[in-house]
């Protein structure tokens, strides 16, 4: 084959399918036929000119996102690790460094400064037949998993490296804020780390519900206007021991260093469209520390033996399928959260 099927955002809003060239596979590369694609709150902000990278102009339509996928390998080019190999099912990484800087060298390849973001700046993503991709980031998928399953594996990642960083997560009191597919597989991970409570904060019913069936242990409204005075009385009057915020909404972010308690834990993974005024006093006075988690970097082949162990409750996560032809259909249910949407995927 010399051409794959691209979905391209062509502008706000707009999407095209349109036939593009497969390069030619240079050293490290292998080619690989995506058979599945999920949605993901980036491909989102994409769609809708929202991501801070329009503004800055380092992302240009038209564009082809997607970094949640699923694939078999179509061929090799030269220089290929030899344990992958054609008719391999894999996935991959979304932030991919140059293996060369301090950042790579201390495991942050995520903020490689070189580093490629796979459908995001400057990479096409996995809206499409095909995708020429490096095999150093390339893993493979065991047969125990489903594809169903595994397009949530770049999520799962995120999930688990933002709960990675955090210390005693056994025994801890830990509040979700927004329960996309982010924000629930953290609840999940959550809860298989011995969390001794989860909480789940979101306005979607059907999240809301969803998210009982998941990791968290209570759920409630984020449109309470006893939110807080709740948030305390789940928590003994002390508030949450860990907060992970994954709303990417600003004012959630100021009521969550109100609410934790000292020495609490402040993990960030939403982003944010806008800037954000926080008081300093609070993370000064309370003693906080805030992470903040650009993606994932590490964790991968952990999150794949997570998944792989049966532990983990994420099949109801995905609400809706779409055939590739339909990915207008398929964004305009995911963005305006048509039928109750959670997590949309595009089947090739």
């Amino acid at each position: 084959m010399t051409k794959s099927k691209k979905m391209k955002i062509v502008s706000p809003l707009e999407i095209k399918i349109t036939d593009q060239k497969i390069p030619k596979l240079q050293n490290g590369e292998v080619l690989i036929r995506i058979t599945h694609t999920g949605i993901c709150g980036t491909d989102l902000k994409i769609f809708d000119g929202t991501i801070p990278y329009v503004k800055e102009g380092t992302l240009k339509y038209p564009h082809t996102p997607g970094h949640e996928w699923v694939g078999i390998i179509e061929n090799v080019g030269p220089e290929v690790d030899p344990t992958i190999q054609i008719g391999d099912r894999v996935t991959g990484e979304c932030h991919i460094g140059c293996g060369h800087c301090e950042d790579c060298a201390n495991g942050r390849s995520n903020v490689c400064q070189k580093r490629a973001r796979i459908g995001i700046l400057g990479v096409d993503g996995s809206f499409g037949n095909f995708m020429v991709f490096p095999n150093k980031a390339v893993h493979k998928i065991p047969d125990t998993i489903s594809d169903k399953q595994a397009v949530l594996i770049e999520p799962l990642t995120v999930a688990t490296f933002a709960l990675d960083k955090l210390e005693k997560v056994p025994g801890s009191t830990l509040v979700i804020f927004g329960l996309g597919p982010i924000g629930l597989l953290v609840s999940e991970v959550a809860r298989v780390m011995g969390a001794a409570k989860v909480i789940g904060i979101d306005m979607n019913s059907q999240r809301m519900e969803t998210a009982l069936r998941m990791g968290c242990d209570i759920v409630l409204n984020a449109g309470d206007p006893d939110l807080s005075v709740k948030v305390k009385e789940a928590t003994y009057q002390k508030g949450p021991d860990i907060i992970v915020e994954a709303s990417g909404v600003g004012s959630v972010l100021s009521l969550s260093l109100n609410l934790i308690r000292a020495g609490g834990q402040l993990s960030l993974i939403g982003l944010y469209r806008d800037d954000v005024t926080l008081d300093a006093n609070l993370i000064l006075t309370k003693d906080l520390k805030i992470h903040g988690n650009m993606a994932s970097a590490r964790v991968w082949e952990r999150a794949i033996r997570l998944l792989e162990s049966g532990k983990l409750n994420i099949d109801s996560l995905i609400t809706h399928r779409f055939p590739f032809e339909n990915s207008d259909e398929a964004f305009a249910t995911a963005y305006y959260k048509k039928e109750e949407s959670i997590k949309v995927i595009v089947e090739m």
